[in-house]
């Protein structure tokens, strides 16, 4: 990890999608002290907390991947994680009065789309860390909540096995994907996911649509018929 400190603002994201939710663009923002939680303020990683996020992602991957070389890991491994940060959107969780004392961090990208002329989005988070000394507090799930716009229920991919995603897994609509580590794993699996939505939303529609014209069939056919048969009776 000799090299980390080299690493520029260049592989931080500036594509984040989403609605509703903070972007690279937004400010940083505090969250009040509570009993149970020190003061945090949420902020956009920049370069000088490359190295940190760099080694304690690795590091973390290394750890889920014991059965193979850390080292072979770190440099196979390494263009990957480079690759996400660049592409996803990472926030930091830190010491509100200095900026630089990390409490933790979440990378990850909303991606939006459209089915059936309605936007959907769908989150994909690649990995968090939480410094030890600070877990506990509900830090990664602020980052889910406050940057990542996520919300209880909702589904969500994750890349990475790790300690914060397994905690988030539990009680949440988590879904384990390692082919989106890559951004044509992202893609094919995106495009699935869209084709899926559309044939499940239009089946749905298909069927409510042939149950209301056969309703409206239905009343056409029997509107004229007991309109006539009271004019039969009238007449005899």
């Amino acid at each position: 990890m000799d090299d980390l400190m080299q690493d520029s603002l260049s592989h931080f994201g500036h594509r984040y999608e989403t609605r509703g939710a903070v972007t690279e663009a937004s400010p940083a923002f505090k969250l009040e002290e509570e009993m149970d939680r020190p003061a945090l303020l949420l902020r956009p990683a920049d370069s000088n907390d490359a190295a940190f996020i760099l080694e304690t992602w690795l590091d973390g991957h290394a750890r889920q991947n014991r059965g193979q070389s850390t080292i072979t890991l770190y440099k196979m491994h390494r263009p990957i994680v480079e690759n996400l940060l660049g592409e996803s959107f990472t926030y930091v969780a830190c010491n509100h009065q200095m900026t630089d004392q990390i409490y933790g961090y979440l990378c990850g990208r909303r991606y939006t789309f459209d089915i059936m002329g309605k936007q959907k989005s769908l989150l994909i988070m690649h990995w968090g860390h939480v410094k030890s000394a600070f877990r506990g507090f509900g830090i990664a799930g602020t980052l889910a909540n406050r940057v990542y716009g996520y919300k209880r229920g909702q589904k969500v991919l994750f890349t990475h096995q790790g300690r914060i995603m397994k905690h988030l897994k539990k009680g949440h609509n988590l879904e384990y994907a390692p082919r989106c580590q890559t951004p044509e794993g992202i893609s094919a699996y995106l495009d699935h996911y869209v084709a899926e939505r559309i044939k499940h939303f239009g089946g749905h529609r298909g069927r409510k649509s042939n149950r209301a014209t056969s309703g409206r069939k239905g009343s056409q056919t029997s509107t004229p018929t007991s309109a006539r048969t009271p004019g039969s009776v009238g007449e005899t």
